[in-house]
């Protein structure tokens, strides 16, 4: 990230394609939520947190283009989205696992 915005041409070039990489599947996924537009999403990872430059990329892509999504704050882990996700497809109640908000 640093170097791109140093201006390296190949670093620029790379993380450009792993913007477009991010929105085309953002979209693909929100498409099939069939919500109101903008779309809400919460993207997980530290790069994106520690990242503003990377977010304001993808939020300004995101919200321009054939299906809008609006980024928003996450409220649990990558693991609490899983948790979530097994209760919805299994039917099995998974109150017994701890939520893993705030895990390191």
């Amino acid at each position: 990230m640093c170097v791109a915005a140093a201006g390296d041409a190949v670093a620029r070039d790379l993380l450009a394609q792993a913007v477009r990489a991010l929105v085309t599947t953002t979209r693909a996924a929100a498409a099939r939520c069939r919500l109101p537009e903008p779309v809400p999403a919460a993207l997980i990872g530290g790069l994106l947190d520690a990242e503003q430059r990377l977010r304001s990329q993808l939020q300004a892509q995101l919200l321009d283009g054939p299906v809008r999504v609006r980024l928003l704050a996450a409220d649990g882990t990558a693991l609490d989205g899983a948790r979530l996700l097994a209760e919805r497809t299994s039917g099995l109640n998974l109150n017994c696992v701890p939520a893993c908000q705030g895990a390191s």
